[in-house]
């Protein structure tokens, strides 16, 4: 809907982009205990090439924190577990941004010509909408609050395939 050629091939490296990060593992910096570093660097090449930037710029940004305090810019190290924390956080805010791009493509690819003020067109609303229900979440204890989720999740997955 809307992504062909050069918009296609860019969709599609966004999205290899974030396969490629959760490829990327971490190990504590073997020169400073307080950091880490990219220990896959054959997977971090192959992310700097669908990126389009160095390598280093790259582990920096991850393995990395940057604060402001006081006007003053503060460097701080990430350990491993934290560093692969940041890059699943970049991951999920990609994957997040191509999944609204795609919604909103494919709003625009069905929406008629002319809508009222309200986003209707003739008491019919004029979009299509997706439900992403991504999300197995394994926790050493699981409470009331997670089979509420679990439970609304399966309602609505319900909802969406057999009604």
């Amino acid at each position: 809907v809307g992504f062909e050629g050069e918009r296609m091939i860019s969709l599609m490296k966004v999205l290899c982009i974030v396969l490629q990060l959760g490829n990327l593992k971490f190990i504590p910096d073997p020169k400073d205990e307080e950091g880490a570093v990219i220990s896959s660097q054959d997977e971090l090449t192959k992310l700097s090439d669908l990126m389009g930037i160095e390598p280093s710029v790259i582990e920096k940004a991850i393995t990395r924190r940057v604060l402001t305090a006081r006007g003053v810019l503060i460097e701080a190290k990430l350990t491993a577990v934290e560093s692969k924390d940041s890059c699943d956080a970049l991951a999920k805010e990609i994957y997040a941004q191509v999944f609204e791009l795609i919604v909103q493509s494919i709003n625009a690819f069905t929406s008629p010509a002319e809508k009222g003020n309200d986003g209707f067109l003739n008491g019919k609303y004029s979009s299509i909408s997706m439900l992403d229900l991504f999300g197995f979440e394994s926790f050493k204890v699981n409470r009331f609050e997670q089979l509420c989720i679990n439970y609304a999740n399966e309602r609505l997955q319900h909802r969406y395939v057999v009604d």
